[in-house]
Parts: structure tokens; C-alpha cells; sequence
């Protein structure tokens, strides 16, 4: 975003709590901006205090309004509107991938250009440089959180589109008329892989009621379908271990619960195994691989004991802090 020139608005949440320390947070969040090399405008930023829970906020954190005015009102009068051509030919680009089972894998974006409407033939130019034909079955707005139905979309617009097969981020959909690919958005590269397999544990068959490698592999790809996080693929030895091999980046802060997570509701019984490095990466013509440090907040009581008994594993490093300290790194193996 900074490097994009877009400027910043800073919103405080939860300054209702007890021990809350609002200032704090303003200080901290300048010093990380300060750190990314953002302009002296972009530190020039405007701060709201709200309390989503109880949907209130203020220039101050005490006291604050009893709506969330100031906030609408701040991102009306900091934000401008999208520098945008209507009457153009449409230009639009995939940035998520959402999935219905009705429907398939939809496309969200932004409008670039022109406007897009039901029914509408368009062309999709993929990273490649490739164009196919397709056409836009349904439009659809956001409300909130909610999604309508759209007869039209114009310029600026946020929408998801629906119709257009295989679908993919950074694909660029355009009028016929003027076909012209928008650079490609980057994705980062996985970092962590894991062995999702059957599951063949005592518990196996009591849980769940899609249990085979088939069932697995379907749902596995359907999720990696629209799901930019996630990088699957079979694996001569997945393969041979009735497994799927996934790979994962690290966009999100459960780098390797989430698929569980997103799986189980389903009724996916599976066995998670092999969690390693994901592919390595050239750095100064040498290859490295990425590494990732996880914090674990413990009460002082037992933060002791819980480094000396569980700390103790294969090629790990220990970290030693107080609550709110940096940690200081033991360089004894």
C-alpha cells in the first residue's frame, strides 16, 4: 500500500478495555511505518479510537460518540474517490476467488474501467498473455457484509462476477472491443508443505463421514481453487501413501490449523502428517528456505518450565523475554 502511494488511516479498536493503552498502540504503529519507509505524508496519518463491540468512536479515546460517524466521516473526507473512466471499455481485475457449490468459483474486483452488466461477453487475458471468450453471468454488490444482485456495475466498483470458467487471480477481464492485460499482482510463494492423508488411526471411521483418498483429494482441490493461500498437489509419494501433498504461504496467521479447520465442518476425516519447508528460494545465487519464528504467550508462573520441557526439540532455537519485552535470543544450542 505504501509503495502504491495510498495513504493510511489508523483505527485503534477495543480502547474500552481495561488496561487499554491507546497511545501506546499510536506510537508503535508510527515506529513499524516509520520502519517501511513511508512518506511524510503517509506518517501524517489520521486516528480514530473505536470500540467495534459496543460500535463507538472518537478523535479521543475517552470519551467516545455513541455511533461510528467518525469514522464513516473520516474515511469520506481522507479517502479520494477512484480516478476512473466510465464510458470506456471494460477493464477489470480478478483479485479473490470466492466459491459457491451453485455456481462454482467466482471472481472479485475491482472495475478499472467502463462497466460490466448480466450477460454480458467479455474476454479473459490470463498471465500468459492468452485470451479466451467467456461471458459474465451475474453481478453481484456488496451491502455490508452482504452480497446483492447487480444489474450493473460501473467504474470503481468493488463486484464479484460469476460465468467466467477457471477463473484466476490476476486475470484480467475486458470488452472485446479492447483487450489489454493489467500488470500481475504478486502472490506470494509457499512456505510450508504438509501430507494430508487418510486417516488411519485408532480413531479412524468414529468421525466424520467422508473417509476415502478420493473424497480427500476432491475437497483439497476445491479449496485450492479459490484460495490463494493454499498450493495443492499429488506427489509420487503422496500418491503411493494415498496422500495429498499441500502447500501453504503465509498470508494468514494459521499457517497449518486452517485447513483442518476449513475441512472438518465438512465432515473430512484426515490424518495431517510431514509438515516441513515449502520450495526454496535463490537468495544471492544460494538457495534458502523460509524460516518463521511463533510466539506463545504463558503466564510468568509457568513460562519456566514450559521452555525447559517443551522447548527440547530437533533444530529449534529458544527465545527467552518478558511479557511485552523483545525477546532475546539463547545462543546456547
Amino acid at each position: 500500500a505504501f509503495a502504491a502511494g495510498l495513504n493510511p488511516i489508523v483505527v485503534v479498536n477495543k480502547v474500552d478495555r481495561p488496561g487499554a493503552e491507546p497511545y501506546r498502540v499510536v506510537d508503535e504503529v508510527f515506529d513499524l511505518f516509520d520502519d517501511l519507509v513511508a512518506s511524510e505524508d503517509q506518517l501524517d496519518f489520521p486516528i480514530v479510537y473505536t470500540s467495534a463491540l459496543l460500535g463507538q468512536a472518537g478523535e479521543e479515546p475517552d470519551p467516545l460518540d455513541d455511533d461510528m460517524t467518525v469514522l464513516l466521516d473520516t474515511i469520506i473526507d481522507c479517502v479520494p474517490p477512484p480516478d476512473v473512466d466510465e464510458d470506456a471499455p471494460l477493464q477489470m481485475q480478478i483479485s479473490a476467488l470466492d466459491y459457491s457449490s451453485f455456481v462454482g468459483v467466482m471472481g472479485i474486483g475491482r472495475i478499472n474501467r467502463g462497466r460490466v452488466s448480466r450477460n454480458q461477453p467479455v474476454v479473459v487475458v490470463n498471465l500468459a498473455g492468452e485470451s479466451r471468450k467467456g461471458r459474465i453471468l451475474s453481478v453481484l454488490g456488496y451491502r455490508g457484509l452482504e452480497r446483492f444482485e447487480r444489474e450493473e456495475a460501473f467504474a470503481g466498483d468493488i463486484v464479484c462476477v460469476t460465468g467466467v470458467t477457471e477463473i484466476g487471480i490476476s486475470e484480467t477481464i475486458c470488452a472485446p472491443e479492447r483487450v489489454e492485460r493489467l500488470p500481475a499482482l504478486i502472490v506470494d510463494e509457499p512456505t510450508l508443505t504438509m501430507l494430508f492423508c487418510v486417516n488411519t488411526s485408532p480413531f479412524a471411521g468414529r468421525d466424520g463421514d467422508y473417509l476415502t483418498s478420493r473424497q480427500l483429494k476432491e475437497r483439497l482441490f476445491r479449496e485450492a481453487s479459490h484460495n490463494v493461500a493454499l498450493a495443492v498437489r499429488e506427489t509420487d509419494e503422496a500418491r503411493a501413501a494415498g496422500a495429498v501433498q499441500l502447500s501453504q504461504n503465509g498470508r494468514r496467521p494459521a499457517i497449518v490449523e486452517e485447513p483442518d479447520q476449513s475441512l472438518d465442518p465438512a465432515g473430512i476425516g484426515l490424518t495431517g502428517a510431514g509438515v516441513g519447508h515449502g520450495p526454496t528460494k535463490l537468495r544471492n545465487d544460494r538457495a534458502a528456505r523460509s524460516r518463521r519464528a511463533g510466539n506463545v504467550g504463558l503466564p510468568p508462573a509457568h513460562s519456566t518450565v514450559a521452555r525447559a520441557r517443551r522447548c527440547r526439540c530437533r533444530r529449534a532455537s529458544r527465545f527467552h523475554g518478558a511479557q511485552h519485552a523483545p525477546a532475546k535470543r539463547d545462543e546456547r544450542p
